[in-house]
Parts: structure tokens; sequence; C-alpha cells
């Protein structure tokens, strides 16, 4: 059963941060090798506070194959307690639009390999759009109970 039309996964790497590192964790979201695939990382320079330089790395998945994959390896990083704790904030995460958020804290996955929930800007960010027929909130909050399902 297919649960996402699409998701993507992006990550800000800043003036001083290690890039190849940010890299490496970033390739850890996919089961299979991007390049293999065919998918590129694309990359976006923007400016920041203080006119730091910002590099914004960004995987877009849109094949079936490629979706299904990544939620399965997904699951399999969180642990219960987290799974839990998105499906009790499943109706603030979930958009209007059907896509579900979810941010994982960097410098915990960088230094201790812990892919670990946060609020803070300083993450990795995953946007899925869920499947929904027909499209409405419930049926995707449905959908969302079905990917974190314990």
């Amino acid at each position: 059963m297919k649960l996402l039309h699409h998701a993507r996964v992006s990550v800000y790497c800043k003036e001083g941060e290690h890039k190849e590192k940010i890299i490496e964790k970033l390739k850890s979201f996919f089961p299979f090798n991007l390049e293999a695939e065919k998918i590129k990382i694309k990359k976006q320079n923007a400016v920041g506070f203080r006119e730091r330089q910002i590099i914004i790395f960004e995987v877009h998945l849109e094949k079936d194959k490629h979706t299904k994959k990544f939620i399965e390896h997904l699951n399999s990083l969180l642990n219960d307690e987290q799974k839990m704790l998105l499906l009790k904030q499943k109706e603030s995460r979930l958009d209007k639009d059907s896509h579900f958020y979810i941010r994982l804290d960097k410098n915990k996955l960088i230094r201790n390999n812990k892919y670990i929930l946060t609020e803070r800007g300083n993450c990795f960010h995953i946007k899925m759009m869920v499947v929904a027929f027909p499209k409405n909130r419930k049926n995707a909050l449905e959908t969302v109970e079905r990917i974190f399902h314990i």
C-alpha cells in the first residue's frame, strides 16, 4: 500500500561546519545508494544571520519504491518512544496539504549517531506528503498512524 506521494530530507550546513560529515549523515537516511538510484543531493547557497554563508542540502524522493524503503528505514531509526511521540503530535505535525513534518537533531546525529526528535532549528528536516484517499485530514492522519505503527 502506498503511504507517501513524496518525501524530502534537507539540512543546513553553516560556515565552519564539517560539510562532508553532514552529507554522510544525510545519506544515512536512505537505505539505498543515491547515486546508483540516480537521485541527486541538491545544493543551494544562502546567506544567514550576520551574512554567514549557508549551504542547504536536500534529497527529494518521488518514486514509490524509494519512499517505501525510506519509510521502512526511518521507522528502524526511531525507537518506539519517538514513534509514540510522533503519533501523539500528529495533529500539529500535519499541515492542510497533507505534509507531515519531522525534525531530527543534527548535532546528536553527527556526534553520537543518534536519531533524536527535536523542536529546534539545527536539524535534519523531513517533509513527507502522505497519501489520503479521498484527500482529507482524517484520512491523512490515518496514513500517519499506519506509517508509525508500533
